[in-house]
């Protein structure tokens, strides 16, 4: 997920999407027809299929098959709020000659935990079977990368991470249909920079098979 750079790839400020081709996911109608509009009128291709030229995925949800696909298949296609659209088209259209659009472009990516670009929505993750040093680390990597940790299980609460598949936490989570995860899926979400599908991180897999094919690393 490579950042333009300004300087060495003379971005055209008068098409400053210019070479991009931009996708949406979980976006409602009207929404997804505006941001295709200003994508055309920055010099961008809009899509509405994830094709394999495509360069940027807006997201309004992560629980969708083009997310999926994106976090598992295609590192070259970067995850992005839908406010970045309308960042770039507001500087645009006031004529800034300095955009710095490689800035906004970092700004707006979504972080690794970042469900959609809208901070009123969150994942809500708990834990179970972690104590001390390691649940208050585990607690600020959740933070950091863009969801929210809390102590107590709750229907609100997104994922549960397991250190055993045992317990009333764990028990009332599956119950209730909150995602239950190994530590693999917060250790590799963080590493792949989205969030991976849940299931290839079941506490009830064998060890060998958490995480297997979750993503593809290219590097």
């Amino acid at each position: 997920m490579r950042v333009r750079d300004q300087d060495s790839e003379a971005i055209d400020p008068s098409h400053p999407f210019q070479g991009l081709v931009i996708c949406c996911t979980s976006i409602p109608p009207d929404h997804r027809t505006e941001i295709s509009n200003k994508v055309t009128e920055l010099g961008g291709i809009h899509k509405y299929d994830l094709t394999p030229d495509a360069t940027h995925l807006i997201v309004g949800d992560y629980n969708t098959p083009k997310y999926r696909h994106v976090a598992r298949e295609r590192p070259d296609v970067r995850p992005m709020s839908p406010a970045w659209i309308e960042a770039v088209s507001s500087r645009w259209r006031s004529d800034d000659e300095d955009m710095h659009l490689p800035d906004l472009e970092r700004q707006y990516t979504l972080r690794p935990l970042d469900r959609t670009g809208d901070d009123s929505s969150h994942l809500v993750i708990c834990l179970t079977g972690f104590g001390g040093d390691q649940r208050d680390e585990i607690a600020r990597s959740i933070t950091a990368n863009g969801a929210r940790y809390t102590g107590d299980l709750t229907r609100r609460c997104t994922h549960l991470i397991v250190h055993k598949p045992e317990g009333n936490k764990f028990k009332a989570a599956r119950s209730w249909d909150v995602a239950t995860v190994t530590l693999e899926w917060l250790t590799q979400s963080i590493a792949r920079g989205m969030i991976l599908d849940e299931s290839r991180f079941d506490p009830l897999l064998p060890v060998e098979e958490q995480g297997r094919d979750a993503w593809i690393n290219k590097d």
